[in-house]
C-alpha cells in the first residue's frame, strides 16, 4: 500500500499524528517517509544523527528497528516483516531522534488476502476480531491521564464501551462455539447418507456411459478402417500418376535436349556473322578516323601559316603604330570616355542581359514569394531609362508568373509582366521607364505554384527606347574562343564516330596554342594604350564621334608615319563608318538588315 509523507514534531500532547497510517496483514516493504517539524531545528543533517523506530505490535510485542535512509531534516524507513503478521493497532509507535523522540504514529494493520474468513472459519475470524478490539482497549487505556479532564473523561468513556463490547463478543463467540460443535456431530451423519447417495448415483452413471463409450469405440474403429481401405486405392492412383509424370519427362528432356543443340548451332553460326560484320565496321571506321585525323593535322598546319601570316602583319601594324604621338589621345581621355557612354546609351537594338542563349527554367515548391534571377545585367542602367523587354514563355501546367527587375542592394524593384502561361509557347514584350537604378539583373517570381509545375523563359531581350527587336546575344557572348572549341567538338560528334584521345590532344594543343599567340599579338598592338581605346570598336567610334580628335590624330600620324600608309589606313577606316538618319536605321532594324561590319553613325543620336 502507498503511505502518505508525514510530519512529526516533538509535542507529546499530540497523542496520535491526526491521519492513521494503514497497511494490510500479508503485505511487506512498505515505506514511510518522514520530515522533522520546527521543534528539531537543531537536526539540519540527519545523516550523522541516530534515528530508530520503536513501535509496540497488536500482540504486545516490542519492534526496534535502525533508520539508514536519512539526509537534511527528512528520513525514510522500511516496516519489517514481523510489523505484518497480526491485524490490529500499533501501540506507542514512534521515533528517537538522537536523544529526542517524535511524537506517536497511529499504524493499523488491515486483514489481508487469504485470511481465515476466506477459508471458511468465521469463529476464528470472529476471535481476531475480539482481539482487535482488545487492542484497541489498550490503546486507549495508554491514553489515559493526560492533565486534560474532557480527554481523560472521553477516553474512559470510551474505554467502558469497548470493554463491555468485547465482554459481550466473548459471550457470544462461547455461543456460536456450541452452535458450531452441535453442527458438525448432526453433520457427520448427513454428509455419510449424502455420501453413500452420490456413491449410488455415480455408479448407475459409469454403467450408462461405459456402454456409450463403446458404441463410440465401434464407430470410430469402422471409420478407421474405411479410412484404410481408401488410402489404398489413393495410393494405387497416385504410383500411376507418378509413373507416366515420369514418362512424360523423359520424353520432354530428350525433346529439350535436341532444340537446345540445334538453337545452340545456329547461336554460334550468328555470332561468328556478328563478329566479321563489326571487324569490318572497325577497320572501315579506323580508317575513316585516320584520314580525318590527317585532315585535321593538315587544318592545323594552315592554322599555323595563318598565324604566322597574322604575326608578320601584326608586326608590321606595330611598327607603324609606334611612330604614332598618342599625347592627344590622352589628353582626350575623359571626352572619349563620355563618347563611349554616350555610344552604349545610344546602342538601340543591343541585348542588355548576358547568357541569353540558354533558356531558363524554374520549378514552383508550393511557397509565397518564390523568386530567382533570370538573367544578369550587362552593365548598370540609371534612373529614368526607357527600356523594352521581350521573351518567350511556356509552362508544364497553367500557372501565373510576374516578371520584375532584381532590385536587391537598392535597385528598382520594377514589373515588366504579371500573367498565366500553359502548354502553348507565348510571346512577351513590355516597355518601362526606371524609377531607380537597375545593377543586378531580371527576376522570375512564383507563388505557391506546385512542384509538379516547370515554367521555362528563352530568347529574352532587354534594350534601350521602347521598341522590341529580334532575339540577339550580348556582345559578350559571341564569338569566344570556348565556342571554337565547341564547334570542333560538336563536329565530330556529327560525324557519328566518337574522338580519339590524340585527337583530343592536337585539337587542344592547336587551340590552345592560336589562342595565345593571337592574344599576345593584340597585346603588342595595344601596347599602352588606355582602357577605353584597347579595342578596335572603340577607336572606330572615337575616330567617328571625335573630330577634334581625328584631326589631332591624323596630324601625329602625317608627322610620324609613311603618308601613302596612313592614307591607306584613313580610307579603310572611312570605308567602315556610313551616316544614317535616325528613321532609316530603325528600318533597318525591323527588316533586320544592320550590317554587323559598318559603323553606322547617327548624326542627330
Amino acid at each position: 500500500m502507498s503511505l502518505p509523507k508525514i510530519i512529526l514534531d516533538t509535542d507529546k500532547t499530540v497523542p496520535i499524528y491526526e491521519l492513521p497510517l494503514k497497511i494490510r496483514q500479508g503485505d511487506t516493504g512498505d515505506e514511510l517517509q518522514v520530515t522533522l517539524g520546527k521543534s528539531f531545528q537543531k537536526y539540519t543533517d540527519l545523516s550523522t544523527v541516530d534515528i530508530e523506530l520503536i513501535a509496540k505490535t497488536p500482540d504486545q510485542r516490542l519492534i526496534k528497528q535502525a533508520v539508514t535512509d536519512k539526509s537534511g531534516n527528512t528520513f525514510k524507513v522500511k516496516f519489517p516483516d514481523e510489523m505484518y503478521t497480526n491485524v490490529g493497532v500499533f501501540r506507542n509507535m514512534y521515533f528517537k531522534i538522537g536523544d529526542d523522540s517524535t511524537s506517536s504514529v497511529k499504524l493499523v494493520v488491515l486483514q489481508g488476502i487469504g485470511s481465515i474468513k476466506e477459508a471458511g472459519s468465521y469463529i476464528d475470524d470472529f476471535e481476531t476480531l475480539i482481539q482487535e478490539a482488545e487492542s484497541y482497549v489498550l490503546a486507549l487505556k495508554d491514553f489515559a491521564d493526560t492533565g486534560n479532564s474532557k480527554i481523560d473523561n472521553k477516553v474512559a468513556e470510551l474505554t467502558g464501551k469497548m470493554t463491555d463490547f468485547v465482554n459481550q463478543a466473548r459471550e457470544d463467540l462461547d455461543a456460536a462455539k456450541a452452535a458450531w460443535n452441535k453442527f458438525q456431530n448432526n453433520s457427520e451423519t448427513d454428509a455419510k447418507n449424502q455420501r453413500d447417495d452420490f456413491n449410488s448415483k455415480f455408479n448407475t452413471l459409469m454403467d450408462n456411459d461405459k456402454s456409450k463409450f463403446k458404441t463410440i469405440t465401434d464407430n470410430f474403429n469402422k471409420i478407421i478402417s474405411n479410412g484404410k481401405k481408401q488410402n489404398a486405392t489413393n495410393q494405387k492412383d497416385f504410383d500411376a500418376a507418378e509413373s507416366k509424370r515420369e514418362n512424360d519427362f523423359t520424353s520432354q528432356s530428350a525433346d529439350f535436349e535436341k532444340r537446345y543443340v540445334a538453337q545452340g548451332s545456329d547461336f554460334k553460326d550468328r555470332f561468328k556473322k556478328f563478329i566479321s560484320t563489326l571487324q569490318s565496321d572497325y577497320d572501315s571506321f579506323k580508317k575513316l578516323l585516320t584520314n580525318d585525323v590527317a585532315g585535321l593535322n593538315k587544318k592545323l598546319t594552315d592554322l599555323g601559316k595563318d598565324a604566322t601570316a597574322l604575326q608578320t602583319q601584326a608586326d608590321k601594324i606595330s611598327n607603324q603604330l609606334d611612330s604614332v604621338d598618342l599625347t592627344q589621345m590622352t589628353t582626350n581621355k575623359n571626352d572619349i570616355a563620355s563618347l563611349q557612354t554616350q555610344v552604349d546609351n545610344s546602342a538601340v537594338g543591343t541585348n542588355l542581359l548576358l547568357k541569353t542563349y540558354e533558356p531558363f527554367s524554374m520549378t514552383g515548391n508550393n511557397r509565397p514569394n518564390q523568386g530567382s534571377q533570370v538573367y544578369a545585367l550587362s552593365r548598370r542602367l540609371e534612373k529614368g531609362t526607357t527600356v523594352t523587354l521581350s521573351f518567350d514563355a511556356v509552362s508544364t501546367a497553367s500557372a501565373t508568373f510576374i516578371i520584375q527587375n532584381n532590385g536587391i542592394n537598392g535597385g528598382t524593384w520594377a514589373y515588366y509582366i504579371t500573367d498565366t502561361v500553359d502548354t502553348t509557347k507565348k510571346h512577351y514584350v513590355a516597355t518601362t521607364t526606371l524609377k531607380g537604378y537597375s545593377q543586378q539583373g531580371i527576376n522570375m517570381r512564383l507563388d505557391n505554384v506546385p512542384s509538379t509545375t516547370t515554367i521555362t523563359l528563352s530568347n529574352m531581350k532587354l534594350e534601350l527606347g521602347s521598341n522590341a527587336t529580334d532575339h540577339s546575344l550580348n556582345p559578350k557572348d559571341i564569338a569566344t574562343n570556348d565556342g571554337v572549341q565547341t564547334a570542333i567538338t560538336n563536329a565530330l560528334d556529327e560525324a557519328d564516330y566518337p574522338t580519339s584521345s590524340e585527337v583530343d590532344s592536337k585539337i587542344s594543343t592547336g587551340v590552345g596554342q592560336a589562342k595565345t599567340y593571337a592574344e599576345q599579338s593584340i597585346k603588342d598592338i595595344i601596347g599602352a594604350a588606355p582602357d577605353t581605346l584597347d579595342t578596335i570598336a572603340e577607336l572606330a567610334d572615337a575616330v567617328t564621334k571625335n573630330k577634334d580628335g581625328v584631326q589631332a590624330i591624323n596630324d601625329g600620324i602625317t608627322k610620324k608615319a609613311d603618308k601613302t600608309d596612313v592614307t591607306a589606313l584613313q580610307n579603310t577606316v572611312q570605308a567602315m563608318i556610313t551616316s544614317i538618319s535616325q528613321a532609316d536605321y530603325d528600318a533597318l532594324v525591323s527588316a533586320g538588315t544592320v550590317d554587323p561590319k559598318i559603323l553606322y553613325v547617327i548624326p542627330d543620336a
